[in-house]
């Protein structure tokens, strides 16, 4: 698998520590839609969905088309949304993200956290 790209070291280093029970945790919390009581763990799980997803800015609006045009064997380790290699091509995993930056990243930016760094 490949190496994800991460923002910033540290919020590499926070959900590494967080461990298997501390991601369940904040996953079922994003299932429910809420968002992580703690603001910088809140801040890593959004950096976690960007290294699974990409970042929101990159990400192209129809990556099915990209996928059945581009096929190859590589195609499936490349992320089709930015075109880098993505951190995990699994569905289940690329969901979590997707419901972990829904509930994470409005209270980041209502709380005016610059989440680019």
């Amino acid at each position: 698998m490949p190496e994800a790209r991460w923002v910033r070291d540290e919020s590499r280093k926070r959900w590494a520590a967080l461990g298997f029970d501390g991601r369940e945790e904040l996953f079922r919390l994003a299932r429910e839609g809420k968002p992580s009581p703690d603001v910088e763990l809140s801040l890593a799980a959004v950096h976690w969905s960007w290294a699974v997803l990409g970042r929101p800015d990159a990400r192209r609006s129809y990556p099915l088309g990209d996928a059945l045009l581009h096929f190859a064997p590589a195609a499936m380790f490349d992320n089709v949304y930015n075109g880098t290699r993505q951190h995990d091509f699994r569905r289940s995993v690329r969901r979590e993200a997707r419901r972990v930056e829904a509930a994470n990243l409005p209270r980041l930016r209502q709380l005016g956290i610059d989440t680019s760094r």
